[in-house]
């Protein structure tokens, strides 16, 4: 066989291997469709939770762990005051290193100090003291030594006397009913552990406001990216990484699977995720961490190449950890496997050109093929709550068909460049509290040799 036949052939099984993936890819659309359809099927018959009283819905605790946030802490306070909720408890975690931040909260709802004691024994630094609002008895605010993202939650953690606990990302716009439809799933099934949906961009000048498409390129581009990855994990419960901007979870299993935990703040509920996923393994629970397809809260999309480059980084970090715990193929083959057959499938187009132009033809449709992916993924977005409008899924569908030639290439590129590099730096700070031995028990059990 000569080598021009070698050459071919070795493109042409690339090609291949392009179309299968797009196949499989759309196959697994029709289990998305189903999911999707047997979720509204469900919605239907649990409305009556509406009119039920609410003392069956169960207490929850928020908890709000502030950076450096002293003029944007009341109104990040106000935004999460909006939800709707019968039974909430807002824990604020002050932790700064300066005290502007727990300053501006004492002025503007009235803190006075209070003799609450913890009820956990998690790994944490120093608390300076528990105070609570005497304008809203529901508003708690912990004042203590600064530390990692990890640390203020599990200082919050330890306060919390709710069996249920949320953790919102400061930075989205949540919808007032995200509370209540996060609590659904804890109601249906006692085997509910962890509970997220979907986060979606929107222009940070229309925040908030009515469903919008980003009107620049970056943002639009990382829509459809968002989106690819929503309906990943609607198809594939508890086995694929978890959005970790809004998520609700069990109290007493995340106390047992050693509180949060993470070298990085950027990371920190991505591994607190896969800690609660091999605490279930460990005890043979077949426990449910559930992703939902409704629309929980809006975030301002990236506006700039670099902002989109970040964005992107920190997802893939995210995929990398679940991926190294439990070295799921799904998780490898969206973030490395899928950009990397594109990029080998476009190299492969002029080996198929040169011994015969006639074998370009497959070979651009293989190129193309991925385009059916991305069409499948705006008609299953626009099947849920909080629909763009017809002519902005117009707008996406059109972006879907210039991705192949001018997006996809550096995408690809980026995904792999972002893979490749390392986790964001760990944040390092010195505890002055002993480890209880529930969190030692639990590091022992959890933590890879």
């Amino acid at each position: 066989m000569s080598t021009i036949n070698i050459w071919t052939l070795t493109a042409l099984s690339i090609a291949l291997m392009q179309v299968l993936a797009v196949l499989l890819a759309c196959w697994q659309g029709r289990s998305i469709f189903r999911h999707l359809q047997h979720y509204a099927r469900r919605l239907k018959s649990l409305r009556y939770l509406e009119q039920m009283e609410e003392a069956i819905l169960p207490p929850l605790t928020l908890l709000v762990p502030l950076h450096h946030e002293k003029e944007h802490s009341v109104q990040i306070l106000k935004r999460l005051f909006q939800l709707e909720y019968p039974k909430v408890d807002y824990l604020v975690i002050c932790n700064a290193g300066e005290q502007l931040t727990f300053e501006a909260l004492r002025e503007r709802y009235g803190l006075k100090p209070v003799p609450r004691f913890p009820v956990g024994e998690l790994l944490t630094r120093d608390i300076k003291g528990v105070y609570q609002s005497e304008d809203m008895p529901q508003l708690w605010v912990i004042d203590k030594q600064p530390g990692s993202l990890a640390d203020a939650l599990n200082a919050g953690l330890n306060f919390c006397q709710t069996p249920l606990v949320a953790t919102v990302n400061t930075d989205i716009y949540p919808q007032k009913d995200a509370l209540l439809n996060l609590s659904r799933p804890f109601l249906e099934s006692s085997l509910t552990w962890t509970v997220t949906g979907r986060v979606r961009f929107q222009p940070g000048t229309q925040l908030p406001g009515p469903p919008t498409l980003p009107p620049g390129r970056w943002g639009r581009l990382a829509v459809l990216i968002q989106r690819r990855r929503d309906f990943l994990l609607a198809s594939a419960q508890g086995r694929s990484p978890v959005d970790s901007d809004m998520l609700l979870w069990r109290r007493a299993s995340l106390v047992e699977a050693g509180g949060f935990s993470g070298s990085s703040n950027a990371l920190c509920l991505s591994e607190t995720l896969v800690n609660l996923r091999r605490l279930a393994q460990m005890q043979q629970v077949p426990a449910q961490l559930h992703f939902l397809p409704d629309t929980l809260a809006w975030k301002a999309a990236p506006d700039s190449r670099e902002a989109f480059k970040d964005w992107l980084y920190l997802s893939q970090q995210a995929h990398k950890v679940s991926w190294r715990a439990q070295r799921q193929g799904r998780v490898w083959w969206y973030s490395v496997g899928e950009p990397l057959l594109f990029l080998l499938n476009l190299l492969a187009l002029p080996l198929l050109a040169w011994p015969d132009p006639r074998w370009l033809l497959p070979g651009l449709l293989a190129l193309y093929s991925p385009v059916a992916v991305w069409q499948l993924n705006i008609l299953l977005g626009e099947l849920t709550a909080q629909r763009y409008s017809e002519a902005e899924q117009r707008q996406l569908q059109r972006l879907s068909w210039l991705l192949p030639v001018f997006w996809l290439p550096v995408l690809a590129i980026w995904q792999l460049q972002t893979w490749l590099r390392p986790p964001p730096a760990p944040v390092r700070v010195e505890s002055r509290v002993q480890t209880s031995p529930l969190k030692q028990t639990a590091r022992l059990q959890l933590d890879p040799p």
